[in-house]
């Protein structure tokens, strides 16, 4: 029974980690020269649920450092994969982009591959 017991905790951390593991990824832009310059896609910080992620992305220092409103509000571009964008308000054309995916998922895709 305790074997039992056991067996099913661990198969219930294990799937409860799989469905709530979030990781937001951010890749720095930089305007120079009149090109972009994009850099890789890199971990930026751990969630355990999308909401928290988003928060994280908000609590960023690059979204602290984008451009805000009158209002308050940041002003973010939100792209049509998913990721969203923070243009740094000192240096038009450079900024963040940070997306929040589950933890199985790598924006610089499979390893390995060339």
């Amino acid at each position: 029974m305790r074997a039992l017991l056991t067996l099913y905790l661990l198969a219930f951390a294990t799937s409860a980690h799989a469905e709530c593991a979030w990781v937001l990824w951010s890749a720095e832009v930089e305007r120079r020269d009149g090109k972009t310059l994009r850099r890789q896609w890199v971990p930026h910080s751990g969630a355990e649920s999308v909401g928290e992620c988003r928060k994280a992305m908000l609590d960023s220092p690059g979204a602290n450092n984008s451009t805000k409103r009158k209002d308050g509000l940041i002003e973010a571009m939100i792209l049509t994969d998913g990721s969203t964008f923070f243009e740094d308000a000192s240096r038009p054309g450079s900024g963040v982009y940070f997306k929040c995916l589950p933890d199985t998922v790598d924006p610089r895709g499979a390893k390995g591959s060339k």
